[in-house]
Parts: structure tokens; C-alpha cells; sequence
């Protein structure tokens, strides 16, 4: 089932999602960005659904994997970063749910997190 467009769920479920997706990945990012301006409000949510769903993870870094365009963001285990050919601006993260939605933010919206996001 899929979630509610335009929902902090709906951004989680990115790589699921995207398996049955018929148009494009803008497309698919614009339906699943939530309409809640408050950046914390959003990581507060995005924590609490992957540390209850520790397989949307393994689908983030998955899909990390799967990318082929360069520069992009990257995500493997706890490590979060940019590469285009080399790597750059690369954070190690406590845990995998803070790598991940590191990730997330850097892919899908485009933004580098601060570490005032996660308080």
C-alpha cells in the first residue's frame, strides 16, 4: 500500500515505492516530500520510522548503491557523503538511522543536514 503523498512516510518509503513507480524520480520526489517546513519536526519523524523499519535502510543504502550519476550523494552503513569521482564531505554518523536520513536529506531534497537537526 502506498503511503500518503506529500508525508514524512511517503519520503521513507522512497525506495520501495520507486519499485512500482510509472513516472519519474523528480516526479516520485516531488510526491513524497512532506508539506512541514520545520526540518527537525521531519528528522523527529523520519527517526522514529526507520528505527521501526530498519529494512527501509537496507532499501536506502540499496539504492545508493543503484545510482550511476555522479556528483551524488552516498550511503554505506554509517558513512554519508558526496562522490564525483572522489569522495567528499564525508560524515560517519553514530548509528545508521541518523546516516540514513543524512542521505535522504542530501538526495531527495538536496540539503546537508546540520548536526542542530538532529536535537
Amino acid at each position: 500500500m502506498r503511503p500518503e503523498p506529500h508525508s514524512v512516510e511517503a519520503l521513507c518509503d522512497i525506495p520501495i515505492t520507486s519499485r512500482g513507480w510509472k513516472g519519474s524520480f523528480r516526479e516520485l520526489f516531488d510526491f513524497s516530500l512532506p508539506a512541514i517546513a520545520d526540518r527537525r519536526v521531519i528528522v523527529g519523524e523520519m527517526h522514529r520510522i526507520l528505527t521501526d523499519r530498519p529494512e527501509l535502510i537496507d532499501a536506502w543504502e540499496g539504492f545508493s548503491e543503484d545510482n550511476r550519476s555522479t556528483p551524488a550523494p552516498y550511503l554505506r552503513g554509517n558513512e554519508v557523503g558526496d562522490f564525483d569521482g572522489s569522495y567528499s564531505s564525508v560524515i560517519i554518523h553514530e548509528d545508521r538511522v541518523s546516516a540514513c536520513i543524512d542521505f535522504i536529506f542530501r538526495r531527495v531534497v538536496g540539503l546537508k543536514l546540520s548536526e542542530r537537526d538532529f536535537a
